[in-house]
């Protein structure tokens, strides 16, 4: 094909579908890593296909080339479009048509294919000299790219801060990896080059790199040069100008940028009381044994921070939690992070201060060490206190993380939502552990009829013949005098059109605070029963009268066509 920027700029390009069927290569002679990044494109990152000179540099080419024979590739997110002028019309027609189909299969493939699909892929790039079989080497290289793919597979998902454990690699080059562990070890340069690659696909919003550094101060520096080169423009190195520094920028002013959380580095004078950058976990067991963080900087051998490094850190400063009051009098760019025994306990002991707390800097609550399967804990119970950084494991789908998804389904599911006013601000008297009559408390009377339900899937490990006994829970999540779970009846074998026709009610005290999730699963007399499908949406996003409800896989993904029909009533108390 004929690759188009202008007029003048007309390119002959080969374009090839490659072996994974997913993957389009695009012919380019340039060799720098952007360009290199350019060279190929996933299907599933194409918003559409523009037929004939739809596009701006087509358009000022109509007349001069045949229209029958232009496509233009939309991308999703700020990759800009591909013009192309093909052959003949009948290439340009199997063009769009193979994009369209292969995206169609994609979409329609269960778990077990897209598992199948994804192994084959990733062993497919790993075995470079396609011998089939794996060297030391090659095995390797698999596990890095698995790593890397699940950064760029959260970062799709709408997060919007992602924690890197650094630490000294060979050849001068950083590595992440979770320490002491057996978890395989990544170049800190391929994964700044995935997050660059795919920051801001699913969101144009800032996103947060979350540095637990343990390099010394040389691969400190190469840890800023990287960011620096790669992130390029993106990245936060100086305070916005014409803002107001005793607040934080909002989204919108740090749209489309990359801000550096960690330490930053201190006078000779400052050094004796500085903490080092602890993992999540160390910093969860300082914690618990109540004692200062060990200050590896005063240890023989152990480098202070480059201020090449530190100098990157401007809105997200990581200092240790000591109080509230000391908290209060420091600048809104500071930020502390908790583990969720700590963040539990001060909302328990605490509510109101730790609110008043989240209104004037961020907070940053990580899952317990002793998850040791990478389990989640319960983040409503974070965001009822105000925290906005609530850190889960991306890899394990359930409940926590549909709540997850449910929260920030609004606002077109860019990784923010504005919190409720009574939480912003400094004086605040609200308590989540006790909303009666206090600010937040707007109780409404929410009436629900589960009518009936659409082509219900049958669980995937069950026998082709069976039929699924289905039926569906509505739960509320939300401050705990809200927390509550109502269920229908099963319906016997009918999972095409079963029908219950059940109406609930509920008494919600903070509707801005609370999520609503419908779960679907077929009842199982002798265990626990099957999960089939479920959404999650604030209580705030509800729409009363009748509606669709169309249900989501465990993973997040559309079940598509299979759906609830529900009447949802709402009214105030």
């Amino acid at each position: 094909m004929v690759k188009v920027r202008s007029p003048r700029w007309q390119k002959k390009r080969m374009l090839k579908l490659k072996e994974d069927g997913v993957t389009v290569w695009c012919q380019s002679h340039k060799m720098s890593s952007w360009a290199k990044e350019q060279k190929s494109f996933n299907v599933m990152d194409v918003e559409c296909i523009q037929e004939g000179c739809q596009s701006e540099t087509l358009r000022r080419m109509a007349g001069s080339v045949p229209e029958d024979q232009c496509l233009t590739v939309v991308f999703k997110g700020s990759r800009k479009s591909l013009d192309l002028l093909c052959e003949s019309q009948e290439e340009a027609r199997h063009w769009v048509r193979g994009i369209h189909t292969l995206q169609e299969r994609l979409k329609n493939m269960n778990q077990k294919d897209k598992l199948d699909h994804w192994i084959r892929t990733h062993l497919s790039k790993a075995d470079q000299n396609h011998d089939n079989k794996m060297s030391y080497e090659e095995v390797q290289k698999l596990l890095q790219m698995i790593n890397v793919d699940l950064s760029d597979q959260a970062l799709n998902q709408g997060c919007r801060c992602v924690e890197l454990d650094c630490w000294d690699g060979d050849k001068g080059e950083p590595v992440i990896y979770h320490g002491h562990t057996f978890t395989s070890k990544v170049d800190f340069v391929d994964v700044i080059e995935t997050i660059n690659e795919y920051a801001f696909k699913a969101s144009p919003y800032p996103l947060i790199l979350s540095l637990e550094n343990h390099c010394s101060r040389e691969q400190q520096m190469v840890m800023a040069r990287h960011l620096r080169s790669i992130l390029g423009d993106k990245l936060v190195t100086k305070p916005l100008k014409g803002l107001d520094s005793c607040y934080l920028p909002s989204p919108e002013d740090l749209k489309g940028r990359i801000l550096v959380k960690g330490k930053k580095g201190k006078t000779q004078e400052q050094c004796s009381s500085s903490s080092s950058d602890l993992s999540s976990s160390e910093e969860e067991a300082s914690q618990k044994q109540a004692k200062p963080k060990t200050n590896e900087e005063d240890k023989p051998g152990v480098s202070r921070r480059s201020p090449e490094l530190s100098e990157l850190v401007v809105y997200t400063r990581s200092v240790p939690f000591k109080s509230f009051e000391l908290s209060a009098k420091s600048p809104a760019t500071d930020m502390s992070s908790f583990p969720e025994s700590v963040a539990l306990r001060l909302i328990k002991d605490s509510g109101t201060h730790f609110i008043r707390h989240n209104s004037h800097q961020l907070s940053r609550i990580y899952p317990s060490s002793q998850r040791l399967g990478s389990s989640n804990y319960n983040p409503q119970e974070m965001w009822n206190a105000g925290c906005q950084i609530v850190a889960l494991n991306f890899q394990t789908p359930g409940e926590q993380m549909d709540l997850n998804q449910g929260r920030f389904r609004q606002n077109g599911l860019c990784g923010y939502v504005l919190k409720p006013p009574f939480m912003c601000q400094p004086d605040s008297v609200f308590n989540p552990e006790n909303v009666g009559g206090g600010p937040g408390h707007r109780p409404v009377k929410f009436t629900v009829q589960i009518i009936s339900a659409q082509q219900l899937p049958k669980p995937e490990w069950d026998k082709p013949t069976s039929i699924v006994d289905p039926q569906v829970r509505v739960e509320i999540h939300g401050v705990p005098i809200d927390n509550m779970k109502k269920e229908t009846p099963y319906v016997g074998n009918n999972g095409f059109n079963p029908r219950w026709d059940c109406t609930f009610n509920f008494m919600v005290h903070a509707p801005d605070l609370a999520l609503v999730r419908f779960v679907v699963e077929d009842h199982d007399f002798t265990s626990s029963n099957d999960f089939l499908g479920q959404y999650t949406l604030p209580f705030s996003s509800l729409r009363t009268g009748y509606r669709h409800v169309p249900l989501l896989k465990l993973d997040g993904s559309s079940l598509s066509p299979a759906s609830l029909f529900i009447h949802v009533k709402v009214t105030p108390c």
